[in-house]
């Protein structure tokens, strides 16, 4: 019980460190620039992610594949067959 109750008074020690008319103009410059950067960073971060494929995109890539590979095949083995039939028959 009295770990507790010195844990608790040191957290309101350290909140009481935490006085926010304390802080020196240069500090909180310093943090405005802080949160300036990781604003900047999030919105570079965002537009990262607007730009990776969703599943539906991913789906139709790998149907655009089978169709066009089943396409070519298939006008390979006509134009072959053309050819085979009109020369060498």
């Amino acid at each position: 019980m009295r770990y507790c109750l010195s844990h608790s008074n040191r957290a309101q020690s350290d909140m009481a460190e935490i006085d926010p008319d304390r802080f020196t103009l240069r500090q909180i410059d310093a943090l405005r620039e802080d949160y300036a950067q990781v604003m900047e960073e999030l919105e570079v971060l965002r537009e990262l992610l607007a730009r990776l494929p969703t599943r539906r995109d991913q789906a139709f890539t790998q149907l655009r594949i089978m169709f066009g590979t089943a396409v070519a095949s298939s006008a390979l083995t006509i134009l072959w067959f053309e050819a085979f039939w009109r020369h060498c028959l």
